[in-house]
């Protein structure tokens, strides 16, 4: 099995972790309590897409207000876009 070494948690897994479980609980939300919560993964794969292209990623600034540690070497990270 094949897996990258971190050193650190670095702020990118957290941010894919975090959109894993936002996509996971509101499926289940989406089939046990209501339809609508299927909107709330549609709206994360939106911001993915919206990361991929622009590079800016709006929970950034909710992590690094957390004291999540960025261990990136690109100094883009602080503002905002990775």
């Amino acid at each position: 099995m094949f897996r990258v070494p971190f050193p650190r948690v670095s702020i990118l897994r957290v941010i894919l972790v975090f959109a894993g479980i936002v996509c996971l609980s509101s499926v289940v939300a989406g089939v046990w309590i209501h339809p609508y919560c299927f909107f709330i993964p549609a709206f994360v794969g939106f911001m993915q897409v919206f990361f991929a292209i622009t590079g800016y990623c709006p929970l950034v600034f909710f992590l690094r207000f957390l004291g999540v540690p960025c261990d990136l070497s690109d100094q883009n990270i602080v503002s905002g876009r990775i």
